[in-house]
């Protein structure tokens, strides 16, 4: 912000950032998951281990997490004036 950004450039950003960690995260438990499903299947009692609807649910529900949990300091970040806290520099 002390260079011009704007409030929502900044949000956007930091935002975007925990989403990024995510959705790695998420790519590399799927193919995990969808790697050691086999193993799962006599774990799982009335799912199987490949239902697409348990599998989109979980990554849909991770993912909005990631995004409250990501938004919330990046508002806080935002907040900051910029002059205020090169003063106490």
């Amino acid at each position: 912000m002390a260079l011009g950004a704007r409030l929502e450039q900044v949000v956007g950003m930091v935002t975007w950032q925990g989403l990024r960690v995510a959705l790695a995260g998420l790519v590399a438990g799927m193919l995990t998951a969808l790697c050691l499903a086999r193993f799962l299947d006599p774990l799982l009692f009335s799912v199987s281990s490949g239902d697409a609807m348990n599998v989109l649910l979980t990554a849909l529900i991770l993912l909005t997490a990631t995004v409250v949990a990501s938004y919330f300091p990046a508002r806080r970040a935002a907040s900051f004036d910029p002059a205020v806290e090169f003063r106490r520099l």
